[in-house]
């Protein structure tokens, strides 16, 4: 016989043990990344509330914009509402003509809340909201005075002040507005 044939013959196929380390390897590499999975749902919820909170505010000055300066009185409200100063003038309801929903505001860990979509409004005359006006109950906080919307949760975003400056908290409320406090 050849030795050509001798070597063909000696290695068709894997043994046990090699099979048995693939299958080890594979395991462990699964388990790697079943642990990272929960962290990635998780920066995805709060990619997409970010992008939420960015596309409301722009939304917002958009209807302030084209209703004469008046904010909307409430953004999950979908009829029109009369003009403060004129109310022989409608002004178009937010939803739908500015969105077509309210978006959820999903966040990360602890600060789950059951009241993704939730629009709180509250009144701050002239200035803005201040950490006592959120209430944490999920969802949005809005002021029609000021259009300012923010995330209505008080929890701190932890791996965001790992990640900026450890001696800096940063709490979901604030996002869009860290510049201001």
């Amino acid at each position: 016989m050849s030795i050509i044939k001798r070597l063909s013959k000696k290695n068709q196929g894997f043994t046990l043990v090699e099979l048995l380390v693939v299958v080890v390897i594979l395991g462990i590499l699964a388990l790697i990344l079943l642990s990272k999975a929960p962290s990635m749902i998780d920066k995805t919820k709060e990619a997409k509330t970010k992008d939420a909170l960015r596309d409301l505010k722009v939304q917002i000055k958009r209807y302030s914009a084209e209703n004469g300066g008046i904010y909307p009185i409430a953004l999950d409200d979908v009829t029109g509402r009369h003009h403060p100063n004129d109310p022989g003038l409608v002004l178009s309801a937010f939803i739908p003509h500015y969105m077509d929903k309210m978006p959820k505001a999903s966040l990360r860990g602890g600060a789950r809340h059951t009241n993704e979509t939730l629009v709180g409004t509250i009144s701050t005359g002239d200035r803005l909201m201040e950490p006592t006006d959120i209430t944490d109950a999920g969802g949005w906080i809005y002021s029609p005075d000021t259009g300012e919307i923010r995330i209505n949760c008080t929890h701190e975003d932890v791996e965001s002040t790992h990640e900026k400056d450890v001696n800096k908290k940063v709490y979901y409320y604030n996002y869009g507005y860290e510049a201001i406090e």
